[in-house]
This record gives structure tokens, C-alpha cells and sequence, in this order.
């Protein structure tokens, strides 16, 4: 659960309609919020709705490494692995919270611990653990299983009316004991659901179809296909464990400081806009050799409404038709003085720059990299 007030709103919007004795709710939190302060939250949120609920944890408890010196050392404040449904099963058994709040677990985990756990399936059963995570998967980007992040104008087989998009329905999967599977959204809901919606969140953050990789198995969706029992229900099949089915490494992200992030953003519109947008990327950049040498290699730039995107070859004809575009340049640099004055420089640019300019946004921040480790479950390899 981030450390965000929407979220502190949805909760609050979730536990005007709880009722303990038939709902729990599982959420997991990054690296923006602890669990613990999370859990305080719920339980303030809950307090003021004169609710009494019991709310658990499932976290990572301690990331150790071994020094230059070979001795162990405590890393947890830099460190979050990614866990999987095991220690959401373990709290459920102990403790059978109404609600659970974890550390960072994989997407699908959160859901298949709930399943594990209701339906009483063994860790040794893999196949059913396999479609525990298809519908976990399936179930973890909410709406973009039906219809958002689909609709496009200009294909016909994704239309839809922007009233339909604007009430999408929540998805939900009903899981039966032998681990049939069918995700579902509520009967006469707007939205779609059906083979292609299916198809396009099974395949969303897959490098390998073959080996989705979790903590709890290694999933292989090659086989997998959608049948439409009607508008709103699709019948999931032919999921399996992966040859290799058991995962012999974890995820981990380590948090790197990288210096000072500085950016800023300018207007132009109207004939030559484009060449004005250049006219002061070139400013910026001279401004900033003029003060610190060298540190303009540090800066990178685009034109919004131009070639932000960098998804086709820009040439000179097409430069011309451009009339509304926006420079935006970005800087890191390794001193927080270097990134403050680069941000300064953008504001020059209202009296030493280009004619027509406007909107100026900039601003600065300590900039830090999550960097991605493979880790074994008992060291770093």
C-alpha cells in the first residue's frame, strides 16, 4: 500500500462497506511505506469508522550481506526482495487478520496466497499453483483486463465509446478447488472482457512465455488459452509448471543514490516554433559550459509534440508543420549546486531567450536508481 493520500482514500472507501465476517483484504507495499506505518494507518482509518478489525503482516524481516571485512551486516534500509505467497499463507493460518499488509511481493502472489490458503492446496501440487498464478497475473493490473489500456480509435476490433471507458468494471476470477479458473467482471458492467483483453494482460510484462518466473514457481502460459463463456465471464486453460518449476533465485531491489536530478520545460508556438525550441536548447547548454565546463554532456533534451518519442525518424519537412511543441531538457548531475543552477537557467530564458516562449516549469531532486539484484534465497550469486 504506497504512502499516498489516494490510497489512504480508497481504503477509507473500502472499509465504509466492511463487514468483518465476510471480507479481508491483502495489500502490499513498496518501498515507499513501511508495513508497519501502513498497518498503523489501517487501523486509524478503521478506528475513526468505529470499526474493530484485526490487521497482519507478512514482511521481509532481515537482508543481510557479507562485508570486504567477511562479517554480516544489515541491510534492510536499502534492500526490498520480492516475496511470494508463502508468508501471506503462513499469517493467514496464524493469525486470520481481516486485513493483511505485506512488504513488496510479486503481483501474483498476492492473490495466490489468499487461494493457497482457502481452498487448502499443497505447495507440492504445482499445477495448481500454476493457475493460482494465471489468475493472479491476470487479476494484477485491475481494469487493464477489461478494456483499459485497450480502447484505440483507430482499430476497429478496440472500439469503444469513451461513456464505456469511463465505467470500466473491476475484474474479479472465481477459482474452483481443482483449480479451474475463470476471471469475470459483474453481469451488465461497461467495459470488455474477452480472448483479446485476456490475451494482451497475459502477455503484459512476460519476457518469456514460457518461464514466468515467481517466488513460488515458474509458470509456463505458452499453452494458455481464453474461452468466452459470455460477456462476462472467459474460462481460463492451459496453463503448467515450466519444466524447471521451482525457482532457485530471488529479486531484489537495492536503492543507489545518483546525484541530483534537475529539469525543466518551455513553450513555443507558431512559425518556427521548432527552430526556436533548438535556438534555446542551445542557450541552456552554453549557459551551463559558461559556468561549470564539461557539464552540458550531462543534460539531455526533446521536443515534446515533435520527437519525445522517438518512434519515428524525424527529417526537416515535417519539423516545419510542427506550430505547438515544448522543449524539455533533463540534467543529472553528481552536486545538488549544479542541478539548482540548471533549473535557474530555464528561468532565463523569459529575458535572454527566444521570442514567444512561455510555461516555464523546472525544478531539482536527490535522484535515486532501484537497482534490480538476482539473488539466491540463502546469498547473492
Amino acid at each position: 500500500m504506497p504512502n499516498d493520500n489516494k490510497v489512504g482514500h480508497e481504503f477509507y472507501l473500502l472499509m465504509c462497506s466492511f463487514r468483518v465476517d465476510a471480507v479481508a483484504f491483502t495489500s502490499g507495499c513498496g518501498e515507499r511505506q513501511s508495513p508497519y506505518d501502513a498497518q498503523e494507518e489501517v487501523l486509524r482509518i478503521a478506528s475513526k469508522l468505529g470499526i474493530s478489525i484485526s490487521v497482519g503482516l507478512a514482511y521481509q524481516s532481515s537482508v543481510s550481506e557479507i562485508g570486504v571485512d567477511n562479517k554480516l551486516k544489515d541491510i534492510d534500509d536499502d534492500v526490498s526482495v520480492y516475496l511470494g505467497a508463502a508468508p501471506i499463507v503462513e499469517c493467514l493460518e496464524r493469525h486470520t487478520p481481516d486485513v493483511l499488509i505485506t512488504s513488496r511481493v510479486v503481483d501474483a502472489s498476492l492473490f495466490l496466497g489468499p487461494m493457497v490458503f482457502e481452498l487448502g492446496w499443497n505447495w507440492d501440487d504445482l499445477q495448481l499453483l500454476a493457475q493460482g498464478s494465471l489468475a493472479g497475473h491476470l487479476l494484477e493490473c485491475g481494469c487493464q483486463l477489461t478494456g483499459g489500456y485497450y480502447m484505440h480509435p483507430g482499430d476497429r476490433h478496440r472500439k469503444m465509446t469513451f461513456q464505456n471507458l469511463l465505467e470500466l468494471s473491476l475484474p474479479f476470477v472465481e477459482v474452483a478447488f481443482d483449480g479451474t479458473v475463470c476471471v469475470a467482471k459483474a453481469e451488465g458492467t461497461d467495459g470488455v472482457l474477452d480472448s483479446s483483453t485476456c490475451a494482451e494482460q497475459l502477455l503484459y510484462e512476460i519476457r518469456d512465455p514460457s518461464s514466468y518466473i515467481t517466488p513460488d514457481l515458474i509458470v509456463n502460459f505458452q499453452d494458455v488459452t481464453f474461452q468466452p463463456l459470455s460477456d462476462s465471464k472467459v474460462l481460463c486453460c492451459g496453463v503448467k509448471p515450466s519444466a524447471e518449476s521451482l525457482p532457485k533465485k530471488l529479486l531484489l531491489l537495492r536503492s543507489k543514490d545518483c546525484g541530483w536530478k534537475g529539469w525543466g520545460e518551455i513553450s513555443y508556438g507558431g512559425y518556427e516554433s521548432v527552430e526556436r525550441a533548438k535556438a534555446a536548447e542551445f542557450l541552456i547548454r552554453a549557459w551551463m559550459e559558461e559556468l561549470y565546463p564539461g557539464l552540458s554532456t550531462n543534460v539531455t533534451s526533446y521536443i515534446i509534440g515533435l520527437d519525445s518519442l522517438k518512434a519515428m525518424c524525424i527529417n526537416n519537412a515535417l519539423s516545419k508543420h510542427c506550430e505547438d511543441i515544448r522543449l524539455r531538457m533533463d540534467g543529472l548531475f553528481e552536486k545538488e549546486e549544479h542541478a539548482i543552477q540548471f533549473t535557474k537557467e530555464f528561468t532565463a530564458l523569459y529575458t535572454n531567450g527566444l521570442a514567444g516562449g512561455g510555461g516555464i516549469s523546472n525544478t531539482f531532486c536527490g535522484f535515486k536508481l532501484l537497482v534490480a539484484i538476482v539473488c539466491g534465497r540463502f546469498g547473492a550469486v
